[in-house]
């Protein structure tokens, strides 16, 4: 007896966009000259001043596939905004985009494949080539860039995908494909969110982040983003922690907590519970710099910073009082 034809999942792509118009024709043409459109194309614009808004109206004029824009009246910021654009939309999988990238021709169908062959997948992001503002390609990737153990680890050790994102953000939006569930379970955004970290702490939760390295989309890392990766440089990571401020951090992980608790096993409220009471006692040290010493030794026997921040080097700028 023939076997059931397995019918492709629907796709919308959503783009949100800010004052990107040097960027941002290359990305919506690469979209609409992919090997498999999408179903659908939602842009959302968070009240660019630039020729952003020109651009897209040119755009929809010969775009190939169903596209909306929406303009918001008000600037919502970069997660409310792909908030509002995910909302928008209908499609069975939801891939997002930035307006600064370029993907490849096959970039579509290959997440679509994906998450249609992988039934217990939620999310699945990919590899992507770094490039320059001028497109020149970087010679690292994506996975590099963020610490291509780290990805290796989080889509080996499925059981531990909440515990090792408590270690800090892997899955970067701009690669990531995710099923209409997911949206669901995770909308609404907090503000002290961005999109990407916090979908992938939804998805992490029963292990159903899925990854595949390959180089779907050419990742442009300049001095205008939003947020980027700048380096999988240890001490960066501890850098781009302390700019955030540990009572920003401690703030983002209780509303975290707030949310998720009733979703976790034991283990894992025990996992938040340590990154929480690690956070508590960084933003909490002593002013005083013998004081300050005795504090972060102690938390450093306790093995919190080496699981839930950058290790060595967050603890000298703890002792800094940085």
């Amino acid at each position: 007896m023939p076997s059931a034809i397995q019918t492709k999942s629907t796709v919308s792509v959503v783009v949100c966009t800010f004052n990107g118009g040097k960027y941002l024709l290359e990305q919506l043409q690469s979209i609409a000259t992919q090997r498999e459109l999408p179903n659908e194309l939602i842009i959302v614009d968070d009240g660019s001043t630039d020729a952003t808004c020109s651009i897209i109206d040119k755009f929809l004029k010969t775009a190939r596939c169903p596209t909306r824009c929406l303009r918001n009246e008000s600037t919502l910021g970069v997660a409310k905004n792909f908030e509002k654009a995910i909302r928008e939309s209908t499609g069975q999988i939801v891939m997002l985009a930035d307006q600064d990238d370029v993907w490849e021709a096959n970039k579509l169908m290959k997440l679509r494949e994906g998450l249609d062959s992988s039934p217990t997948a939620l999310l699945l992001f990919s590899n992507a080539t770094c490039i320059d503002l001028k497109g020149q390609r970087l010679r690292s990737t994506l996975w590099k860039k963020v610490g291509q153990r780290r990805v290796a680890r989080l889509l080996r050790e499925k059981e531990r995908q909440f515990s090792i994102l408590l270690g800090g953000d892997i899955v970067t939006g701009a690669t990531v494909a995710f099923r209409r569930q997911l949206a669901a379970r995770a909308l609404p955004i907090p503000m002290e969110w961005l999109h990407d970290a916090w979908f992938a702490i939804f998805a992490s939760i029963k292990g159903q982040i899925f990854g595949l390295d390959e180089r779907l989309i050419r990742y442009r890392i300049h001095k205008d983003q939003v947020r980027g990766v700048a380096g999988n440089d240890i001490i960066e990571r501890a850098l781009a922690q302390r700019i955030l401020g540990k009572k920003g951090d401690l703030r983002k992980f209780l509303i975290l907590k707030n949310r998720i608790s009733p979703l976790l096993s034991d283990a894992q409220q025990v996992e938040l519970d340590a990154k929480i009471l690690h956070l508590q006692v960084r933003s909490s040290l002593s002013s005083q710099a013998a004081k300050r010493a005795i504090q972060v030794f102690q938390e450093s026997m306790s093995g919190r910073y080496g699981r839930y921040s950058s290790g060595l080097p967050s603890m000298a700028l703890d002792l800094l009082g940085h």
